[in-house]
């Protein structure tokens, strides 16, 4: 018992400490003189090839830092490069962030630019929240953070609207869909911090029993890869249903789970993955992205946004 409160007191105190550290004067940066009165948080990344979801998981516990110390935040997708997301010239000219959700407040980078207040973001504030772990089968840390996530992680208004009809057009009413959620690239290996996934023998085994045991009317399938696609089509047939998007085809041979970074015919066997009236420019973004996870540029756009939102709903 003593030894558990001693571990809390710590835990107190580091958080305290790291706090302090953070919202010291030292670390307030002045762009200009407008917003005296207000102390904007500049909420950054770090990670040039983070998907838009693993950045909406980070950006929900900055969020949280701000509203707790009275700070306004503002997320920047503009001045940090991401290569899933930016094109060809749009670094530092367009803030990725906003093309597919709206600012947390009223605010955006132009404000942060010309103020006298702005802290930036450090990535010590991800270990005062235990996200992941809180959330798991407890409801009350869930509502807790879906309402963080409610009231200033929304949607744009064209994102919300595309979304919407994505899912009127796909799902149909008043039956019961069973959402599978596949991740085809992480079956032998997995980058840090994402779950091996289990085999498409098993996937499948599974989503037929439960799709028999309680009684569903469709299948709802989420998978970057065209070949797993065919696999539950042939099983599931006018009972499956996908969104209609920019997949990879393994059927191709290619081992999509090592780097092929030193392959001189790299961009070319990427190429013959993908089908190329579906992809504009494909040349310039291949020039500009290199990956250990080839997968993962098929995570990312609206279509990719629109299958999670689907399984959410």
């Amino acid at each position: 018992m003593m030894k558990k409160f001693f571990k809390k007191c710590i835990k107190h105190f580091n958080n305290f400490f790291l706090k302090f550290k953070l919202l010291h004067k030292s670390n307030t940066i002045s762009f200009g003189s407008n917003h005296n009165d207000k102390k904007f948080y500049l909420i950054r990344r770090f990670n040039s090839v983070s998907g838009i979801f693993s950045n909406y998981t980070v950006f929900l516990k900055h969020i949280r830092f701000a509203l707790e110390n009275s700070l306004i935040p503002v997320i920047d997708m503009q001045y940090e490069e991401n290569y899933l997301y930016h094109e060809e010239g749009q670094f530092g000219k367009v803030n990725i962030w906003e093309n597919y959700f709206r600012q947390p407040f009223e605010y955006d980078l132009k404000d942060v630019l010309f103020s006298s207040n702005v802290i930036f973001s450090n990535n010590d504030v991800l270990d005062l929240y235990n996200l992941e772990p809180e959330i798991i089968n407890n409801q009350n840390k869930i509502e807790y953070w879906g309402g963080i996530a409610n009231d200033y992680l929304k949607f744009n208004d064209e994102t919300y609207f595309y979304l919407n009809k994505i899912y009127k057009n796909l799902i149909p009413d008043n039956k019961k869909v069973l959402g599978v959620s596949y991740r085809a690239g992480y079956v032998n290996g997995r980058p840090y911090g994402h779950p091996i996934q289990p085999s498409i023998e098993k996937l499948i085994y599974d989503t037929k029993k439960y799709f028999k045991k309680l009684k569903y009317d469709y299948v709802f399938l989420s998978v970057e890869d065209q070949k797993i696609v065919d696999i539950f089509k042939n099983e599931f047939g006018d009972n499956l249903i996908v969104v209609d998007r920019l997949r990879i085809n393994s059927g191709s041979n290619i081992n999509i789970n090592r780097s092929e970074k030193n392959d001189n015919n790299y961009r070319e066997k990427i190429k013959s993955c993908i089908d190329l009236d579906k992809l504009k420019d494909l040349n310039s973004y291949l020039e500009t992205a290199s990956f250990d996870r080839e997968n993962d540029k098929f995570h990312k756009g609206l279509e990719y946004i629109s299958e999670m939102y689907i399984l959410i709903k």
